[in-house]
């Protein structure tokens, strides 16, 4: 997937169930991240560190992370100490997302429902 893909399927996921701008910028931070080791998963981060970066707490970067995970938009193995930071992957998501697609062919009218 693209950068574009990350932050469109991001704001489909907020579409679909508001989410807080805490969680978006900390997904947009992710996905920066991503960009910018060139797309090599893991990443691996601090928690520290997103907090310095977002100016968040701890337990708010727990709690959106955790939510993040929820939606399917990410999934993470907690780092074990600040020697050993978290790991994030980037995921595609496709469980609830749909688009219904109309194709019109010569003879009839058909429609897909498709995940994304």
């Amino acid at each position: 997937m693209t950068y574009i893909d990350y932050m469109n399927q991001l704001w489909r996921s907020s579409d679909k169930v508001p989410m807080p701008a805490s969680e978006i910028a900390l997904y947009t931070f992710l996905v920066n991240l991503c960009n910018l080791q060139y797309w090599k998963m893991p990443v691996i981060c601090s928690t520290l560190m997103i907090c310095e970066k977002l100016h968040l707490s701890k337990q708010t970067v727990n709690t959106i992370r955790k939510d993040l995970a929820d939606r399917g938009l990410i999934s993470y193995d907690e780092g074990k100490s600040r020697f050993v930071p978290s790991k994030y992957y980037l995921l595609k998501l496709t469980d609830g997302l749909t688009h219904i697609i109309f194709v019109i062919t010569k003879f009839c009218l058909i429609f897909f429902i498709f995940s994304i």
